[in-house]
C-alpha cells in the first residue's frame, strides 16, 4: 500500500527544488563579479525574489501570509528596531535612530489660528492647545473642564 502525496506537498517540493536550482545558478553567476557589482546584482536579485514570492503567494491564494507578516512587522517595529544593528545593510538606519534618541530634543509642531495655538509633541504624541482670543485667554485646553470646553463650541 503506497501512501498518497498531497498536491500542496508536491507544489512545495517543486518550489523548493526550483529555489535551490536558481540559487545555485545565481551563485555561479555572481562569483566572478567585483564587490561593487555584487551589491548591484544583489539588490536586483532581492527585488526579483520579492516579486517572485509575491507572484507565488498570489497564484496559490496565500497572499494573506504576506499581509499578516507586514502587519506583524508594523506592530512590533519599535521592539525589533534594535536588532537592525546586526544586519549590515540596515545598520545606517539603526545608527540614525539611535543618534536621534540620544539627542534628547523632543520635537514639537505648532499651528496657530486667531483663536487657538495647538502644539503636538512628536515623541509622546501629546496634543494641547492654548486659548488666544476668548474669555479664557492664556488657558490650555487640558486645564478646562468638560462644561468649559463645551461652552467654547459656537451655538448657532
Amino acid at each position: 500500500m503506497i501512501p498518497q502525496i498531497s498536491e500542496n506537498f508536491m507544489l512545495g517540493l517543486v518550489v523548493l527544488i526550483a529555489v535551490i536550482i536558481i540559487g545555485y545558478i545565481a551563485v555561479g553567476y555572481i562569483r566572478p563579479f567585483k564587490r561593487e557589482q555584487i551589491k548591484k546584482v544583489g539588490a536586483k536579485a532581492g527585488v526579483l525574489a520579492f516579486i517572485a514570492i509575491l507572484l507565488l503567494l498570489t497564484i496559490t491564494g496565500k497572499l494573506y501570509i504576506l499581509a499578516a507578516l507586514g502587519t506583524g512587522l508594523v506592530l512590533f517595529a519599535k521592539r525589533l528596531f534594535p536588532f537592525l544593528r546586526y544586519f549590515p545593510f540596515l545598520k545606517g538606519l539603526y545608527q540614525k535612530a539611535k543618534a536621534k534618541q540620544s539627542s534628547g530634543s523632543s520635537q514639537q509642531s505648532t499651528i496657530e489660528t486667531s483663536l487657538l495655538k495647538m502644539t503636538l509633541d512628536h515623541e509622546s504624541g501629546d496634543v494641547d492647545g492654548e486659548l488666544l482670543a476668548t474669555d479664557n485667554k492664556g488657558k490650555y485646553l487640558s486645564e478646562l473642564s468638560l462644561s468649559e470646553l463645551v461652552s467654547l463650541w459656537p451655538s448657532r
